[in-house]
Parts: structure tokens; C-alpha cells; sequence
């Protein structure tokens, strides 16, 4: 097989690039390596001694009385069966599995994970909340635990004007104003500044037109969570921490660690502390597991949401989507280069036909069929190619098509054309069968030989074009010579008038 130029020079420019070669390179070793799926990850052992047998679970279907004392003919858990008394007794049983022992379809359960009990302890900060009432002028009347908010006690705040210590924005005062107005309005959060950059919620409260106006405006305060009042920090059974806790005094250190050795079961411990003038509630409850996972180990890429390892499942999709996407290219070249071959080769009828047929085919919707096709055969992956497969190669017989008829409109080098294809031994004299004719051109004394069964039509010359009966013909046209209306007549009978 030769290489065109083009080819060659588009091979020789991917090569220059050292990042497509390795990528190349790594995809060709994955796909290998996902070849062997079913040996990397299974929960079926890769080989079982039992009683002196040696079974091949991997490769063979064994059923579940084969290794333990049942008739059930049902696929057995492996795994349950290495744990039975009546499998470890024997000393000479063993089961190997593969490095990944776990398929991609089995569901892990918590206590499948290797993983050490831990206590998991949530400090938060309790949030300080306070309420004042304003009067229209913005005077404080009446005020409660506000003493965090603005640093004087609630007796002392009375009469101070709420503008003294915080900035708001003018929406605020609005919704203020709307209110000593008896207007509906809707509620009002805002986030306000005092004088030494502090940020604290102010609320108020939806309002509703009254018979009789309001005297004083309600406002409540909640002081801003932020991430950095609340942290995590996690403890083995021992009650010491994994981690830095140096921010909690060390009092309460030892009162958390004593907490954690004392606590059991499932059930969440609580209590509060108080740290720089702020109280705090401690959350202490045994850290359970749930899906998804972190990778841990046995599980290098962790546990989805539904308890699978998630590199068994990569594994085998890798192995089904390269090998999909392989074979569906394969079928889609093969029967697009032979359905646009045949169309370019033979054209007339043949084309037409095969044309109108390819266009009604493309037309049909694919979503459709693919529903169809599912409900009456069921889901799979035989089932997905074929309903890519059956309208994949529309788009290469196209180009096929295209190629092949383009070839028919070149130039020829006609003297070529004869010096390679026509056999001189196979010529007969004019007329002296139906395949085989002798023409004289013009006034000279060359000899044209045309076989129609030995010219070895459709084959590539060296120059890279194809040779057909009707570049003969129209070299005989071109000459002048009245036999070209013979040679004419005489292919359009054998083609029953499909010229």
C-alpha cells in the first residue's frame, strides 16, 4: 500500500508535535489496560482452591454449590463464601482476588471501608441577636441585649439617636419613614457599618396599613456569621485530635477530649464553652459514613452516590466507550466507501437509485427508530452501534461518491492508459467477437485495441488516475474519427441504453 504525499506530509507534521504523540501514546496504553478490566477490578476471584480443585471464577461460571454446602445454582458472593467457616477450616482453601477487588456494579456497604472510627466535633459561635424601638427621629426608646451592638448596656442607650452609631443606606430610612406613615411596606434587610468597621444585620419587619398610626418602629439586630466563627475538628476513639486546635483555650481542650472517650453510638453530645467574650456551641457525634466518599483505602478514586468504586467504573466505561467509538468507525468506513464506490463506479441507474434511496434513509429520524428499536429488542450495546452504525456512513459514502465521479471528468494521458492496461496478447481481429474490436484512426496506421473483458478497466495508473470505457471514448471522439460513433452505439447496447 502506497501513501499519498499529503498523507505523508501530515504524518511527518503530527510527529513534530511532542504533545500529540504522547497523548497519542497514553490513549493507546489506556485502551490496552482497559482490555483486561475484568482481571484489574472484579469481585469474582481471579483463581479458587477448594478441596484440592482449582476454579477460574474470572473466566468461567461456577455456581454457588460448587464452594458451599447448597443446591442453589445461582451466581455465588465470593466474598461472603471466604468468610464461611465451612471455606476457612480447611487450611488448604484460598481464594486470590484482583487488585481491585471490586466490580462496577457492586454496591459497598459502610462496613465494607477500611477506615478508623472518628468523632467529628462542629464548634460554632452563637450568634448575638438584640432589638431596639426607634422612635421617628431615629431616637432609641427602648432597646434589649444591645449591649454587644453598640458597647453600652441597655439603661444607657435610652434616648440615643440609632444614626450616632451606625451607618445605613437611604433605603433603609425609607422603609423607616414609609412606616411612621402608615404606608405598606415590604421587610427590609440591610447590612450597616458602625465606627469601628463592624458589620451587623438590621431587620425590618413587614408593616401593614393600621386604623392608627405607630408611635415607635421595631427593629431587630443580628450580628454577621462568618466562616471563620465555625470549624470542624476531628477525634479518634482516644479523644485525641487530628488537626490544630490551638485556638480553643486548654481547658476546654481537655473537656472536649474527656467528651469524645465517653461518647457512644450514634447519638450527638452537646455543650457550650465561652472564648474571648463569645460563647460557643460544641457538637460532638461519630462520624458516619456516607456516599459519595472521599478516596480512602482500597477506593483510589473514592465511592460514588450509590456505594460503587468509581476506578472499577471508569475502568470498564473506558473499555466500552474506546471500543464503541472503534467499531462504530470501522462499520461507518467500510459501508460508506462500499455504498459510495459503488454508486461513483457504476453511476446511471446504479447511482440514482442508490441516491434517492440514501437521501430517503438520512431523512428518517433517528431519536425514533432508536426508541423503537429499544422497546422491541431491549437496551444494549449491540443495539446502540447498530442505530449509529445504520446512519453513520451516509456521510462517507458522499465523499466516496464525490471521488469517484470527479476522476471521471480529468484529463488522461491516453498513451499511458493503453501502455499499461490494454494486453496486446489478448487482441483479435475486427468483429470477430463481441468483446473485442479493432479501430483505425484517421488516415494513420496506428492500432487502438479496446477489450472490454481485458483492459482491466477501473484499474489506478502510476499518475494516480483511474481508467473507465468512457475516457476511451472520448479520446476517440476527440481524434475526429467516424468510429467513435461505432464504439458509441456499440457501448450503449451492452448497457441497455444506461450511458
Amino acid at each position: 500500500m502506497t501513501i499519498s504525499p499529503i498523507t505523508k506530509k501530515r504524518i511527518n507534521k503530527f510527529k513534530k508535535k511532542k504533545r500529540a504523540i504522547t497523548s497519542l501514546y497514553i490513549l493507546i496504553s489506556l485502551f490496552i489496560l482497559s482490555l483486561f478490566s475484568n482481571i484489574i477490578a472484579n469481585d469474582k476471584p481471579l483463581l479458587v482452591k477448594y478441596k484440592g480443585k482449582i476454579y477460574f471464577p474470572v473466566f468461567k461460571y461456577y455456581p454457588e454449590s460448587t464452594f458451599a454446602d447448597t443446591e442453589n445454582k445461582t451466581r455465588p458472593d465470593y466474598k461472603a463464601i471466604n468468610q464461611l467457616s465451612t471455606f476457612t477450616d480447611n487450611k488448604s482453601n484460598y481464594m486470590i482476588f484482583p487488585p481491585v477487588p471490586f466490580s462496577p456494579y457492586e454496591t459497598l456497604s459502610p462496613s465494607d471501608l477500611d477506615i478508623p472510627k472518628q468523632v467529628e466535633v462542629k464548634v460554632g459561635k452563637i450568634l448575638n441577636i438584640a432589638s431596639i424601638n426607634i422612635n421617628q427621629d431615629g431616637a432609641i426608646t427602648r432597646s434589649r441585649n444591645s449591649d454587644f451592638f453598640f458597647g453600652v448596656d441597655d439603661k444607657n442607650l435610652k434616648d440615643k439617636n440609632l444614626k450616632d452609631f451606625w451607618n445605613f443606606d437611604s433605603e433603609f430610612w425609607i422603609g423607616v419613614s414609609n412606616r411612621f406613615k402608615n404606608l405598606d411596606s415590604p421587610m427590609i434587610k440591610t447590612i450597616a457599618r458602625n465606627k469601628d468597621n463592624e458589620n451587623a444585620e438590621f431587620t425590618l419587619s413587614t408593616f401593614a396599613k393600621r386604623s392608627n398610626p405607630i408611635k415607635y418602629s421595631k427593629i431587630t439586630i443580628r450580628e454577621k456569621d462568618e466562616d471563620s466563627n465555625n470549624f470542624t475538628m476531628l477525634f479518634n476513639t482516644n479523644g485525641v485530635c487530628i488537626g490544630n486546635w490551638n485556638n480553643i483555650p486548654k481547658d476546654e481542650q481537655a473537656a472536649i477530649s474527656s467528651r469524645v472517650k465517653k461518647l457512644q453510638g450514634d447519638i450527638p453530645e452537646k455543650h457550650s464553652f465561652n472564648m474571648k467574650q463569645d460563647r460557643y456551641n460544641v457538637i460532638l457525634q461519630s462520624k458516619s459514613v456516607n456516599w459519595p466518599y472521599a478516596p480512602c483505602k482500597g477506593h483510589i478514586m473514592g465511592i460514588d452516590a450509590a456505594g460503587r468504586d468509581v476506578f472499577a467504573r471508569i475502568l470498564y466505561a473506558l473499555r466500552t466507550s474506546l471500543m464503541f467509538g472503534l467499531t462504530l468507525v470501522s462499520i461507518s468506513m467500510i459501508l460508506g466507501i462500499l455504498a459510495g464506490s459503488i454508486q461513483g463506479y457504476y453511476g446511471g441507474v446504479v447511482d440514482i437509485s442508490f441516491q434517492r434511496f440514501t437521501e430517503v434513509w438520512s431523512a428518517l429520524p433517528f431519536l425514533y427508530i432508536m426508541i423503537l428499536l429499544g422497546s422491541v429488542l431491549g437496551r444494549g450495546f449491540g443495539l446502540f452501534l447498530l442505530c449509529y452504525g445504520l446512519f453513520n456512513w451516509i456521510g462517507i459514502s458522499y465523499y466516496m461518491r464525490a471521488e469517484y465521479l470527479r476522476s471521471t471528468i480529468k484529463n488522461y494521458n491516453l498513451q499511458t492508459y493503453f501502455t499499461q492496461c490494454i494486453n496486446p496478447y489478448y487482441y483479435i481481429f475486427p468483429f470477430f467477437t463481441s468483446w473485442s474490436y479493432k479501430f483505425t484512426c484517421g488516415t494513420g496506421l496506428s492500432w487502438i485495441w479496446v477489450a472490454t473483458s481485458n483492459t482491466k478497466l477501473g484499474r489506478t495508473t502510476s499518475a494516480g488516475s483511474t481508467i473507465s470505457l468512457g475516457v476511451v471514448v472520448d479520446f476517440i471522439s476527440v481524434t475526429g474519427s467516424i468510429h467513435s460513433y461505432i464504439i458509441k452505439r456499440i457501448y450503449w447496447r451492452r448497457t441497455k441504453g444506461c450511458f
